[in-house]
């Protein structure tokens, strides 16, 4: 029983004496989600690698994103070893996406970014500046593209989500009723139109408010991630988990309250996409009350 209670009191435990905290939730973050949704147990089974390698090493290559990850998660959740958990675990899905073709995927390159800027950091916000970097590459990327700003790709994604369904629910109901973008479905191009520019004003502001920290960029970040994942129905693998993650790295280091503010956000989204994040959440809104008070406290 003690063993526990030291265990858990490492997890809720966000101070470090090099780290800043906002790097240490931000990690915990991640690797939580990566725990809960099962990627860090997640063995591929295509062995098509990047580049040709021996056959022995191709038959082994899907076992070491976990041999590496699983005891890297285990660091960054219950030891100081912040910086180089976050180091393992981030090679791990490094190694993942280097070791089958088929199975990359730019969000899980992003989660993989993220932990890599922490390990890198120290206490510059490399990770900050990561996250700038991804909006501002979006938002200029929508904006160079004619279909985009004429609303025709927003309205051919929400057409096709009004017939298809949801692209993930509760219990993995893939091609449910999406309610949502069967309303939006019938609305003029007008709509679409402006919907596509208000798309791209938001990420280059985002892409401001990383790049200088700056408070104001939580409530749009967290809004638009979330009426994102209502509107498809899906997580688009861990994006969704990792960005509204990343939201910590806007918020100063003496403000208590801020895991209230992601953790309830969270916690709120989680039974929609798996229901044992609902746990791992709950640990957050707890740390939210330790920390908290630990402040207010000057304790």
């Amino acid at each position: 029983m003690a063993a526990l209670k030291e265990l858990w009191a490492r997890l809720l435990n966000l101070d470090h004496p090099t780290v800043p905290r906002a790097h240490v939730a931000l990690t915990r973050l991640l690797a939580l989600c990566w725990v809960v949704t099962g990627h860090i147990g997640y063995v591929r089974a295509v062995r098509l690698p990047w580049v040709p390698i021996p056959q022995a090493l191709a038959s082994a290559w899907p076992f070491l994103p976990v041999a590496i990850g699983v005891p890297s998660a285990l660091a960054i959740l219950f030891s100081t070893a912040v910086r180089k958990g976050a180091l393992g675990l981030g090679l791990s899905i490094l190694v993942a996406l280097a070791g089958a073709r088929a199975e990359f995927a730019y969000n899980r390159l992003f989660v993989a970014a993220l932990l890599i800027m922490v390990a890198l950091a120290h206490r510059a916000p490399l990770p900050r500046w990561q996250v700038a970097v991804l909006y501002l590459g979006a938002g200029l990327d929508k904006w160079g593209e004619a279909d985009w700003r004429s609303g025709q790709t927003l309205e051919a994604l929400v057409k096709g989500l009004a017939e298809f369904g949801r692209l993930w629910g509760p219990g993995g109901h893939v091609g449910a009723p999406n309610a949502i973008a069967q309303a939006l479905a019938t609305a003029p191009h007008a709509v679409f139109w402006a919907g596509s520019w208000a798309v791209i004003a938001l990420e280059l502001a985002l892409a401001f408010g990383f790049a200088l920290g700056r408070r104001w960029a939580l409530a749009p970040h967290l809004a638009f991630h979330v009426a994102l994942a209502l509107l498809t129905g899906g997580t688009f693998g861990m994006f969704f988990f990792a960005a509204l993650a990343s939201s910590v790295l806007v918020l100063p280091e003496d403000v208590p309250r801020w895991p209230a503010q992601l953790g309830g956000a969270l916690a709120l989204a989680g039974p929609w996409f798996h229901p044992g994040l609902v746990a791992a959440f709950g640990l957050v809104l707890i740390a939210v009350a330790t920390n908290a008070r630990a402040l207010r406290t000057g304790s």
